[in-house]
């Protein structure tokens, strides 16, 4: 990905992501950088899986200030280009069928 998400993460969240120590901060990149990760326009599905660390070292002040600083990521995420929208999980098709009977096997002589 050509955007430094992290810089975008820190700069929105401003000078309370000192509060966030470094395996929290890449851990919230991990989660917006990943390909997988559609968040929608309203940043609701950001903040869900990302506010209780920013509630929890201080960066906002309340579930509804954590809610904004979502939806602003999401918004500059949006302006450089990146596809943040909200999607339905698709199932996935397995290779072969799954034998429960050979994990279990497998579990008691491990």
């Amino acid at each position: 990905m050509g955007v430094d998400v992290r810089e975008i993460i820190l700069t929105t969240i401003g000078g309370t992501s000192k509060n966030l120590d470094d395996t929290v901060i890449d851990f919230i990149v991990g989660i917006v950088d990943d390909e997988d990760s559609h968040f929608g326009d309203d940043g609701e599905t950001l903040y869900e899986a990302v506010g209780p660390f920013l509630l929890d070292a201080h960066c906002v002040d309340s579930e509804e200030s954590g809610r904004t600083i979502c939806r602003q990521i999401v918004k500059k995420l949006h302006g450089h280009g990146l596809n943040m929208e909200a999607k339905e999980a698709m199932p996935t098709l397995l290779a072969a069928p799954v034998q429960l009977s050979n994990l279990v096997g497998k579990e008691k002589t491990s």
